[in-house]
């Protein structure tokens, strides 16, 4: 984007630990067990009451488990502590489910993820080719690592990783957008847009409607991009990033005073906005408004 709000999005981003959780318990079937003691615990945590969640794993007698429960419990610990931005207390939760379930690769690929959030993409591509090695066909190791190889600057192996992710599992919206992260670098941008187009029809969320919003610009069609923001905005009425977005191919297209009401939309979610805030004083005063 080359407008005056023009906004770096964080296209390449390591899933949350809560958007892993929201898979429910089948993100756990490599250390999970038959009616398992902490079921209410896992459902708490996929509905993001990660406080409520940490209490009721906490609350389960750790020493009457067996290794796989006890596993599957201090997964769900690292997971909930991680969303409660406690992430030194998650690793050491998720080293133990790795203790007690050495053979499982979820463990490993949690804690690649939480590496990658400590910005430390070396050792977390270690703990996902870790996981790899345990279950060559778990598309969102393949795609993590494809993360730490971007963060590295191995960009050549990082689209191989997210070719590989998209082979295993087609509907993984966030492999998609990292393509077109790729393409957009290469100068492709209309295969970019394909891939964006892609990673928002799998569920990839608002960085894959912005990026393609973004790839839309610059080939110059900014009502098209226009278009998509809309559809942002309306996905995620509580973000900044859509409506701050959307004025900014709003202005471009010549009409400040729209435009305005996105940025007092923005500054309603988020008062701290000292840029935003700036760009609408200007806009205020201007003579169309």
């Amino acid at each position: 984007m080359n407008g005056p709000m023009t906004t770096l999005y964080a296209a390449l981003r390591a899933p949350s630990l809560r958007a892993l959780c929201l898979a429910g318990l089948a993100g756990c079937s490599s250390v999970a067990h038959r009616d398992p003691v902490d079921l209410e615990a896992w459902r708490l945590l996929t509905r993001g009451q990660a406080e409520l969640a940490l209490a009721e794993f906490d609350r389960v007698e750790a020493d009457a488990l067996d290794d796989t429960a006890r596993a599957r419990q201090n997964l769900g610990r690292s997971r909930a502590l991680a969303a409660l931005g406690r992430t030194e207390a998650a690793t050491a939760a998720v080293e133990q489910t790795i203790k007690h379930a050495p053979s499982a690769s979820q463990g490993y690929v949690d804690l690649g993820v939480l590496q990658l959030e400590r910005g430390d993409p070396a050792r977390a591509l270690v703990a996902f080719g870790q996981a790899l090695e345990l279950d060559p066909n778990h598309a969102i190791a393949s795609f993590d690592r494809g993360l730490a190889l971007f963060q590295l600057g191995s960009l050549p192996q990082a689209r191989e990783a997210f070719a590989r992710a998209i082979e295993l599992d087609p509907n993984l919206g966030p492999a998609y957008n990292a393509q077109g992260v790729l393409l957009a670098k290469d100068g492709d941008l209309a295969d970019a847009e394909r891939a964006f187009r892609q990673a928002t029809e799998a569920g990839a969320g608002i960085p894959a409607f912005l990026n393609l919003a973004d790839a839309l610009m610059d080939q110059g069609d900014d009502r098209a991009a226009l278009v998509e923001l809309n559809a942002a905005v309306r996905l995620a009425p509580g973000e900044t990033d859509p409506l701050l977005a959307r004025a900014d191919v709003i202005l471009r297209l010549g009409d400040p005073q729209l435009a305005a009401e996105d940025l007092r939309a923005a500054l309603a979610i988020d008062p701290s906005l000292g840029e935003t805030r700036a760009l609408l004083t200007v806009l205020d005063a201007s003579p169309s408004n």
